[in-house]
Order: structure tokens, then sequence, then C-alpha cells
């Protein structure tokens, strides 16, 4: 396996999915796979590795190291301990969901309005 599409049909037969139903699970392109580029651009690999968070990208883009990660090693934690600063980005969200809906409101009254 010499190139990173050659790498990821291997994952694709472990996983025991086809092509295009991968594509389409992925969002990216029918055919993009089976197309004659032999790279897969950045925003892709992004994508995939959403999608296959336990796929090893390092072994997708060089083939060095196992093509599956290691299981998750965090499912002992609390998210206070994985991700100290949580509570003020759930403050935040709160914050921002609030304004959203003040201006949801403002844009209904409006379209009300102009109906």
């Amino acid at each position: 396996m010499d190139s990173i599409k050659s790498r990821l049909k291997y994952f694709l037969k472990h996983l025991e999915i086809g092509q295009n139903k991968f594509e389409a699970y992925v969002g990216i392109a029918n055919g993009y796979i089976a197309s004659k580029s032999v790279t897969i651009a950045s925003d892709i690999l992004e994508k995939i590795s959403m999608k296959y968070p336990n796929l090893n990208l390092e072994w997708l883009i060089t083939g060095k190291g196992e093509m599956l990660r290691e299981p998750n090693t965090h499912t002992g934690k609390n998210i206070q301990q994985l991700m100290p600063n949580a509570d003020g980005y759930k403050e935040k969200y709160l914050e921002v969901l609030e304004k959203y809906s003040i201006l949801q409101e403002r844009y209904m009254a409006l379209k009300e309005k102009n109906v």
C-alpha cells in the first residue's frame, strides 16, 4: 500500500463498506476515492477524521504506525478533568442561545409586519 488512497481502500475493506457508502457518510463527492488524483485534500481528511476518529491519520497519510488508534482512554475521566474550562463554554453557549432566541423573535415580528 504505497498511496494514501490505497490505504483508505484497505480501511474500507476492513470496515466492510463500499466506497459509495463511505463517501455519502463522510459527505464527499461520489467517486472521489476512485478519481485519478493520488492525494486526498486536507478538508477531506478532516471530514474522515470526524466520522472515523479511530482511524489513525498518520497511518493513512504516511503508512507509518497502526491503522487504528488505541481505544479512547478518557472513559474514566469526567468532563472537568478533560476540559477544565467546560463551564465557561457552557455559559457562553447559553448566552449565544439566548441572543439567538431574541433575534429569532425579532425576525418573526418583522416578517409578520411585511406579510
